[in-house]
């Protein structure tokens, strides 16, 4: 896939040890074994907001793993927007069409700028052969992942319009609590009228779970968000 160069930009150097997701990585789990191989054949790379990392039905060809920033996963279908279907997070791994199928299911795109490392599917395949340890990881990972999708389609359908929000707000935060959208935005990716978004976290402002400056959000108290979320519709 070509790549714009002014929204990307490969390091030279990986320098594992001092990554903030290390512990999280391919790279604490082979060690010494195959180093040589790791570091030949992995990426370190970073995008800017808004970027294209893989499209829909194109070849799936590399695993990727976010040092830093948010990448969302979308769907594209016939529809005028795209639907979100997740948001990956730092240390979080995507693009698992690469281990078990020809072609990847959703596009990705940079959330914010990020900075990810990038794993061909070969280096992959070698790895999983020689290294029960880094299959448990995968596994894991994968898991989690399914398992946060699934409690996020529970909630957007079930639950009362404070406990989507709620939610939306949690998944589309970063590290520090900071979500850098406008309520249009946010609206428009769940799927929503402003005006409902606009009174919904105004509410959560008054009650002192968010702060609001300008068109960024900060959650204050992700607990009480958190309980939020377990309210669901009456029948």
């Amino acid at each position: 896939m070509k790549r714009n160069k002014e929204n990307y930009k490969e390091f030279e150097t990986l320098n594992c040890n001092l990554c903030p997701i290390y512990g999280n990585c391919i790279s604490s789990i082979i060690k010494y074994k195959d180093v040589s191989t790791f570091e030949k054949e992995a990426k370190k790379i970073s995008y800017k907001k808004n970027s294209q990392i893989f499209i829909s039905d194109h070849s799936a060809e590399n695993l990727y793993i976010i040092i830093s920033g948010q990448v969302k996963l979308l769907k594209e279908y016939e529809l005028s927007n795209p639907v979100i279907m997740y948001i990956v997070h730092q240390g979080e791994y995507f693009g698992y069409s690469s281990l078990i199928d020809k072609e990847y299911l959703i596009t990705a795109h940079s959330f914010s700028d990020i900075t990810i490392c990038m794993f061909n599917k070969s280096m992959i395949n070698k790895i999983l052969i020689n290294n029960f340890e880094f299959n448990q990881m995968i596994l894991n990972s994968f898991y989690t992942t399914l398992r946060n999708i699934i409690e996020n389609t529970f909630i957007f359908i079930n639950g009362t319009m404070d406990a989507k929000v709620a939610q939306g707000l949690i998944i589309l935060s970063n590290n520090d609590g900071k979500i850098d959208l406008t309520k249009e935005e946010i609206a428009l990716i769940f799927g929503s009228t402003r005006e409902t978004v606009s009174r919904t976290i105004n509410k959560f402002k008054r009650k002192g779970l968010v702060e609001i400056d300008k068109s960024i959000i900060y959650i204050k108290d992700k607990i009480s968000l958190k309980k939020i979320t377990k309210e669901l519709r009456l029948k």
